[in-house]
């Protein structure tokens, strides 16, 4: 049907481009000068988008709709992966990141008691070795004291 509109309408589109040269050859135009302006219609009328290019052309916007609508739907399920309070991609980053900080803390503080006990037991040693060599003369003192006569 489609088909018989347009064979019907090039019938009569071509019965008005020889009523449109009839009126130009009687404004005294040149033969040339109507064929150049006839063609010039003729290929316009004959465009793809004439024929069926509007059809075309709505089906491809259709796909693209089709195509935007699955686009915006797989987004939205990112945005929800990501952004999501409870389960989202940050609410786990955020979670992991407050469990490393305890567990730096947790060291932290491990090192902190192992410093102040390698200070006391420092400490310890300064008063205990001084001592223990100070002992260590007093019993040769004595030995010899007491073993080998000085008198």
């Amino acid at each position: 049907m489609y088909n018989k509109f347009i064979k019907s309408n090039k019938i009569s589109r071509s019965s008005e481009i020889q009523e449109k040269s009839k009126i130009m050859s009687e404004n005294n135009a040149t033969d040339h000068d109507l064929f150049n302006v006839l063609k010039n219609i003729e290929t316009k009328l004959n465009n793809p988008v004439f024929n069926g290019g509007f059809e075309k052309l709505v089906t491809v916007v259709d796909d693209i709709k089709a195509s935007q609508q699955k686009t915006e739907e797989h987004i939205v399920v990112i945005n929800k992966t990501i952004y999501e309070p409870d389960e989202g991609l940050f609410s786990r980053i955020k979670t992991v990141e407050k469990q490393q900080e305890k567990e730096l803390n947790n060291f932290k503080n491990r090192v902190e008691l192992l410093e102040r006990f390698q200070t006391s037991f420092q400490r310890a040693l300064w008063i205990l070795i001084p001592a223990g060599i100070m002992s260590l003369f007093k019993i040769a003192w004595d030995v010899l004291r007491d073993h080998i006569v000085l008198r």
